[in-house]
C-alpha cells in the first residue's frame, strides 16, 4: 500500500505494534483511515495490529523503522507515497 485512492486519508502510526500506538491504529482503522504502522523490533506484534485493522477495513503498511536514525525516519513519509509504478 502505498496510498490510497478515494477519500480515505492515510495516516503513519509510530510505534504502532502496542499500547498506545496500537490502540491509536485501531481507533483510526474504525474512523476510515488507511494506515501505515511502524515497529522497531517487533513485528510480531505489529502484525497483529494490522490483521485487527485491516478487519477494520483498513489498508496497512507495516515500515520496520528504528526513528532514532536518521536514514529511518527521513526514509518514512516516501515510503507511503505512491511510487511512478502506481
Amino acid at each position: 500500500m502505498a496510498h490510497s485512492t478515494g477519500s480515505r486519508p492515510v495516516t503513519i502510526v509510530t510505534g504502532g505494534s502496542r499500547g498506545i500506538g496500537a490502540a491509536v491504529a485501531e481507533r483510526l482503522a474504525a474512523d476510515g483511515h488507511d494506515l501505515a504502522l511502524t515497529y522497531r523490533v517487533a513485528r510480531a506484534e505489529a502484525a497483529a495490529v494490522a490483521a485487527a485493522c485491516r478487519a477494520l477495513g483498513a489498508r496497512v503498511l507495516l515500515i520496520q523503522a528504528d526513528l532514532t536514525n536518521l536514514d529511518d525516519a527521513a526514509a518514512l513519509v516516501p515510503a507511503t507515497r505512491p511510487s511512478s509504478a502506481d
